[in-house]
């Protein structure tokens, strides 16, 4: 788990002055959530954390996403205990 949240972080640090693509953040979300990709609670299981990973992985590749959309995208995803260390822990990478 310790790794997967490294990456995550790492991800976000090297993609966070990106310009965003254009085309509508909106439009991009709305073809996203089709797909009804899994949600990740923060569960300390790290199987369970990298079959979430993968799951929005392949989303992103039908989609063909740009970094800087998987990043947003995959935040929407974040759900429970997630959501509060996304918040704690990404906040200043941002």
């Amino acid at each position: 788990m310790t790794r997967f949240l490294e990456g995550m972080a790492q991800f976000v640090a090297q993609h966070r002055d990106a310009p965003v693509p254009q085309g509508g953040t909106g439009r991009v979300l709305r073809e996203f959530l089709q797909f009804q990709p899994p949600q990740f609670l923060g569960q300390p299981d790290p199987d369970a954390a990298r079959a979430w990973l993968d799951a929005v992985e392949r989303t992103f590749r039908s989609m063909e996403c740009v970094p800087e959309e998987r990043v947003l995208l995959a935040s929407y995803q974040l759900q429970a205990q997630a959501l509060t260390w996304g918040s704690a822990d990404f906040c200043w990478l941002i």
